[in-house]
């Protein structure tokens, strides 16, 4: 949540939970931390800082409790500042598919020096994202938190900062160095080009659908996703109505039917979706209580 009425999405936990496993410094431009602290008192649960949320769809309440109460990470601020870039492609997201392609011998060159072309981009783009927005930043902060000082606003635009010296220490990263199978370097390309396409989630989501990276968590929804991502938008009602002969035409070429679960036709790996073996958490009850 922010100031002024602002309701701000929150951030997915495969996200977070690459970001911060890999020391990735970009973490503090995508996402802000957890705004809850409780329990002070209970030394068996760590202050939340950066947290992502799974993909819950409908799930019982207990599967809830454990994300609920500003115990998640939502957007970074910096998204929020009045002018800000939308590119049509970028040039991290052109290296990723060349390293890709090169991976599996449908190009010349190495996937290894696509990759890290990729990721020296996707960094370079970040870190000018921060210089373009920081000065935007304290009206919108001013604005969001009215509460706050003069200190409080300067701090956390600080603290927002993305260095040369903390980039230089994730290139010097083995996650810089693509590694294992050609699916684990697969993995590693999609994962990386995931970070860079942010927040771009109608995109990361096709790539999600076309390898199965990255491997998501999902809540046991009793809906008709079955505890699974969706593949697909069903079409809307009106098509069966204003253009019942091609919907017709068309859903014959769907094995599923019109159903968030069906595979369209360049989602053609019949290895994903992967599923997350880790259990969800629960709870009985929420985070604290009146």
């Amino acid at each position: 949540m922010g100031g002024a009425g602002l309701n701000k999405n929150v951030i997915g936990q495969e996200l977070v939970n690459i970001m911060t496993s890999k020391n990735d410094p970009r973490i503090k431009i995508w996402a802000d931390t957890a705004k809850a602290e409780f329990p002070a008192d209970d030394p068996a649960i760590d202050y939340f800082g950066y947290r992502g949320m799974p993909v819950l769809g409908l799930v019982p309440v207990e599967y809830k409790f454990p994300w609920q109460l500003e115990s998640t990470s939502r957007v970074s601020d910096l998204w929020y500042v009045p002018v800000i870039e939308a590119p049509v492609m970028r040039s991290s997201e052109v290296y990723f598919a060349l390293s890709e392609a090169a991976l599996f011998g449908l190009r010349g060159g190495s996937a290894q020096d696509y990759y890290s072309a990729g990721v020296e981009a996707a960094m370079s783009w970040a870190k000018e994202f921060y210089e373009k927005g920081a000065p935007q930043l304290t009206g919108v902060l001013e604005t969001m938190y009215p509460d706050w000082s003069e200190e409080d606003v300067a701090l956390l635009i600080a603290h927002k900062e993305l260095t040369q010296a903390e980039i230089d220490v994730f290139l010097a990263s083995p996650a810089t160095i693509l590694a294992g199978s050609p699916e684990q370097q697969l993995e590693q390309i999609i994962i990386q080009k995931n970070i860079a396409l942010y927040p771009l989630e109608y995109q990361n989501w096709a790539e999600w659908r076309r390898t199965g990276y990255p491997i998501v968590q999902v809540g046991p929804d009793a809906d008709d996703l079955q505890g699974v991502s969706p593949r697909r938008m069903p079409w809307p009602d009106i098509e069966k109505t204003t253009n019942g002969e091609s919907y017709q035409e068309a859903l014959s070429r769907l094995s599923g039917g019109d159903s968030r679960l069906s595979k369209i036709w360049w989602d053609a790996n019949p290895s994903v979706p992967y599923y997350n073996p880790n259990p969800l958490p629960s709870m009985d009850g929420p985070w604290v209580t009146d």
